[in-house]
C-alpha cells in the first residue's frame, strides 16, 4: 500500500527544496511537530528522531534520512516506531516560480505485524500517515510562501 501527498507551493524549487531539507527546523517551521533529533548516522545517511501530533494523538518515529540535492529528493527509512520498516520520498519538481512537493509513503515493508495487516495498514495509512503528510505539505507551503 502506497500513500500519496501532493501540493504546489509559489516560490522556486531551490527555495523549497532549502526549506524542506532542513530537518532539524521543521519544529519552527510545522507547528504539529514536537521535534526533530540528530541522533547519528555519517555524512550520506543521517539518523533522526521525530515526533509530531496527529491531532491530539502523540506520534514518533525514528528515521534513517538521505537527501539527494542533486534530484531534489529526500529519503527516509523508519527503523523505529510503529512504522518501522516504512520507506518515505518527499520529491521536489519545478523550474520556475511554482514548485510541485509530494511525499510518497510506501507502508508495505512495516515490521509490526498489526499495523502490518491490511486493517493495520489501512488505519495507518489513512488515519496517520495521510492527516500528518498533509498537515507537513500544507504548513510548509504556508511558511514558505510568507518568507
Amino acid at each position: 500500500m502506497q500513500t500519496v501527498n501532493h501540493i504546489t507551493i509559489s516560490a522556486d524549487p531551490n527555495t523549497v527544496f532549502h526549506a524542506v531539507s532542513s530537518i532539524l527546523d521543521w519544529p519552527q517551521i510545522l507547528p504539529h511537530y514536537r521535534w526533530v533529533h540528530h541522533i547519528g548516522g555519517n555524512r550520506d545517511w543521517k539518523i533522526f528522531e521525530m515526533a509530531a501530533w496527529r491531532s491530539v494523538i502523540p506520534v514518533k518515529w525514528t528515521s534513517l534520512t538521505h537527501v539527494d540535492p542533486i534530484d531534489r529528493c529526500i529519503y527516509f527509512r523508519h527503523i523505529g516506531g510503529l512504522t518501522r520498516g516504512m520507506e518515505v520520498v518527499w520529491s521536489v519538481e519545478g523550474d520556475g516560480r511554482e514548485t510541485s512537493v509530494s511525499i510518497m509513503h510506501e507502508l508495505s515493508r512495516m515490521r509490526v505485524p498489526i499495523v502490518r495487516s491490511a486493517p493495520g495498514k489501512l488505519v495507518t495509512g489513512k488515519f496517520f500517515v495521510e492527516f500528518v503528510a498533509d498537515q507537513t505539505l500544507r504548513s510548509m507551503k504556508r511558511w514558505i510562501e510568507e518568507q
